[in-house]
């Protein structure tokens, strides 16, 4: 087999070398160089290979990436975990590949699979919650208390949540196994303060259900897991950490880690 090799494709070449090398015969060169370039990158399959100087295989960007098994990247995903913990003060964090969205759909798909489910629904980015559970069929027992205006006969009138007392004599009456709830909800430019956050959370409790908090679209108005009883927090980098909306996390305290 001859590979005409580019200066676009050296890199692909050694990484499928790399990857393939150990489980398949060497390659027919078209050229020396080639060969040559092919058997260098065997060296990163040997046993003592140096764990702080493996390399990402890029044409782009392999300067400024890490490879995932690396020591180095794994001491930046440490900084990063305790960094979350730190200012939610949180019990455990975890970091998933993928959008916000897919960090909302992990943690509905952990702990609301066939589970009663209750969603303050304040505009566009709570009513998520609904369109996953309904997408992925989670669970059929699910309950929105939607924001309203402050005057109904006004239709300019600002929206407001669902009154505080209404929602917690809701949660009493229903015992959702898991309540959802946005912090800051951009499209009606809603956000829940601390006070009103701590009192679902303590009716949640009362019930035995878990509150999850979306705290996606808050940035960095950071909240005190631990002193306001919220259970899991969900966010992203792309409001106010910049950085793409590639790598959302949530926050635990020690109940759903117990699940």
């Amino acid at each position: 087999m001859a590979i005409k090799t580019s200066p676009t494709r050296a890199g692909f070449v050694h990484f499928a070398r790399t990857l393939n090398s150990h489980r398949m015969p060497l390659m027919k060169c078209a050229d020396e160089s080639t060969a040559l370039n092919l058997e260098n990158a065997m060296a990163g399959l040997l046993p003592n290979v140096d764990p702080d100087g493996l390399l990402e295989y890029s044409v782009v960007y392999t300067d400024r990436s890490l490879n995932h098994m690396s020591q180095q990247f794994q001491g930046v995903m440490r900084d990063i975990s305790a960094t979350l913990k730190e200012v939610y003060n949180a019990h455990a964090a975890v970091i998933v590949p993928g959008s916000g969205t897919f960090g909302m759909e992990a943690v509905a798909r952990q702990f609301a699979v066939d589970q009663k489910t209750l969603v303050i629904r304040n505009g566009w980015f709570s009513y998520r919650w609904t369109q996953i559970i309904e997408m992925g069929r989670l669970t059929d027992q699910h309950t929105v208390l939607k924001a309203r205006r402050l005057n109904a006969d006004d239709s300019r009138s600002p929206f407001q949540p669902v009154p505080i007392d209404e929602a917690v004599a809701q949660i009493r009456r229903e015992k959702p196994a898991v309540v959802f709830a946005p912090q800051v909800e951009t499209s009606a430019g809603l956000l829940l303060p601390d006070a009103y956050i701590q009192a679902l959370a303590e009716a949640t409790h009362e019930v035995g259900g878990l509150f999850v908090l979306d705290a996606i679209a808050a940035g960095t108005l950071w909240v005190d897991m631990q002193a306001l009883g919220i259970d899991v927090v969900v966010s992203a980098p792309q409001k106010a950490g910049a950085a793409r909306p590639a790598a959302p996390w949530s926050c635990f305290q020690s109940a759903p880690r117990s699940v």
